[in-house]
């Protein structure tokens, strides 16, 4: 049984033109809104003047968007949103798409109370999207064993929350910023767990749930273009220390990857072939 705590709230664009973090002890971090920065438990870095990428363009995510189609009339979304880049990314690019449509989105953050930073992180989430005049909700999950929770079951448990909210709210569509990138390390690891059809086939760009579905858009996206979209935005993002964690798959295969050379060219239903 999930305990949620849900929480929201919007303002106008500029109302709130700075936040903190806390970080490790201590120490915490100020960060002006529109300086574009990664932020670190208690470090701050600049985004690289060339990040060999093209910043994403509103008509560009719009055809993405139409191979989802149909929606409604006035599409109303929920985006998933931990604060990292590629949430971030997805959900000022949502919201722009949405708006031009007519419809809106709906940011969630689900706190799994995980590392002490949790919560200040998805209060500094909640003052960004305030700053787009976006919609925010955290939602806080409660593990059923306290400091044993595992990755597997905090991801379980957000798909759970993200997917009850957009039940409960009547919202059909749940989009996640999973990219180019986060496809390659999905197929890799299921070819490495010999799962044949399955592996060569890595993440769906929709994936049907009880009450709608799930949409990657970025599928076919690489890390540096959304890194130059936040860029030319002006807009900061999280990172999460866990992603240098090599304790986790994921993270080695991220150290091998580049060294290997390896690239998977991705269609846009998720189909995957090695190159």
């Amino acid at each position: 049984m999930h305990h949620v705590e849900e929480t929201s709230g919007r303002i106008s664009p500029g109302a709130d033109q700075h936040s903190s973090a806390r970080g490790s002890g201590d120490r915490s971090t100020t960060v002006q809104l529109g300086a574009p920065v990664a932020i670190f438990p208690a470090a701050i870095s600049h985004v690289p003047a060339d990040t060999d990428g093209t910043p994403i363009q509103t008509d560009e995510f719009a055809r993405w968007m139409h191979r989802f189609a149909p929606f409604e009339t006035r599409p109303r979304l929920v985006v998933a949103v931990s604060g990292g880049r590629d949430s971030m990314a997805l959900a000022v690019l949502a919201h722009d798409w949405a708006r031009a449509c007519g419809g809106e989105i709906q940011a969630v953050t689900v706190d799994h109370g995980l590392r002490e930073e949790s919560g200040s992180e998805a209060v500094m989430v909640e003052r960004w999207m305030r700053a787009h005049d976006i919609a925010h909700h955290v939602l806080r999950w409660e593990s059923p064993e306290p400091g044993r929770a595992s990755e597997a079951s905090a991801r379980q448990a957000r798909y759970a929350l993200l997917e009850s909210f957009c039940r409960e709210h009547g919202i059909l569509h749940l989009l996640v910023g999973h990219h180019h990138a986060d496809q390659i390390e999905t197929h890799l690891m299921r070819r490495a767990r010999n799962s044949g059809v399955a592996g060569l086939a890595g993440m769906a760009g929709i994936r049907e749930f009880g009450h709608g579905r799930m949409l990657r858009p970025l599928l076919e996206v690489s890390r540096t273009r959304l890194t130059a979209t936040l860029g030319a935005r002006g807009q900061s993002w999280l990172e999460d220390p866990s992603n240098r964690d090599l304790q986790f798959e994921r993270n080695r295969l991220r150290r091998v990857q580049p060294a290997a050379g390896i690239e998977i060219a991705v269609d846009g239903a998720g189909l995957a072939r090695v190159k």
